[in-house]
């Protein structure tokens, strides 16, 4: 490992040799220090990566303006069909295809924990695929004058990835009107899932977990559900609020956790 410099000027040109970082407290004070190291640029979490990172976005923010879209993809690997099938001729060592249908979850889940280069590859390659699509196609969010992806790594060990794109001629809040605005989300958003499969649709549909509420009694962290809307709407502060607001919120919010409703309500 080779140093640069840091702001004193000290290890400049040294070599920091393995029998010194293998005595903890001196790895400690280097991971603690200043110390501008180019080895741990490419660590993923190192605190001169993420630094790295934090000022790219800013200089986009800058140059570019408030981002249009956050995007989130993640993996749902248990419904791709051609890695599942794959992932069952590796471990049967026979070529006879089977039938995603046929296989369990948690046979799925073993398949999957086995053989974690071939998800890896496979994920790697179809998101690789999406961004591409999305960061040139006009089809998806429109003209993009710009974008920035970055990956994650969920407690269960797949991947997803965060996207922000800047669109071109997108509405500005603030300076464009708010009717403006509305028109174009809707151009590129929607909330109706009558156009998916069935299977696709469960998915879109948010189910608590334990990572929802730290609190038995607290409501979900992501505030959902939330109260539906007739159409898309750029909802400003309320001014003055009555007695009786935080009751009708309550009732309203444990009608839609509890589904108390049907398809006349209008929740006005």
């Amino acid at each position: 490992m080779h140093f640069n410099k840091n702001q004193k000027g000290e290890l400049k040109g040294r070599k920091l040799l393995e029998k010194y970082i293998k005595y903890k407290p001196n790895l400690d004070n280097l991971i603690k220090s200043e110390i501008d190291y180019m080895d741990f640029n490419h660590i993923r979490n190192s605190l001169d990566l993420l630094q790295q990172m934090k000022k790219n976005i800013f200089a986009m923010i800058s140059q570019q303006g408030p981002l249009n879209f956050l995007v989130t993809f993640t993996s749902v690997e248990h419904r791709w069909t051609p890695l599942v099938n794959t992932l069952a001729m590796l471990h049967d060592k026979r070529k006879k295809r089977k039938h995603i249908e046929t296989i369990e979850d948690c046979n799925i889940n073993y398949l999957i924990r086995n053989n974690p280069v071939t998800y890896g590859c496979y994920y790697r390659h179809m998101i690789n695929a999406l961004k591409k699509m999305i960061s040139q196609e006009k089809t998806f969010f429109g003209e993009k004058v710009d974008f920035y992806f970055d990956t994650e790594f969920q407690n269960r060990g797949s991947e997803c990835e965060h996207g922000l794109l800047w669109v071109e001629n997108a509405p500005i809040y603030g300076v464009n009107s708010n009717n403006d605005i509305e028109n174009f989300v809707d151009n590129y958003l929607t909330c109706n899932i009558d156009h998916l499969d069935p299977k696709l649709a469960k998915i879109h549909e948010h189910h608590h977990t334990k990572s929802c509420k730290k609190i038995e009694s607290s409501h979900c962290r992501y505030n959902l559900p939330m109260p539906p809307m007739r159409s898309t709407k750029v909802l400003e502060l309320l001014g003055i609020v009555d007695e009786t607001f935080n009751e009708k919120e309550k009732m309203l919010y444990n009608i839609l956790e509890k589904k108390e409703y049907d398809n006349n309500n209008s929740f006005d």
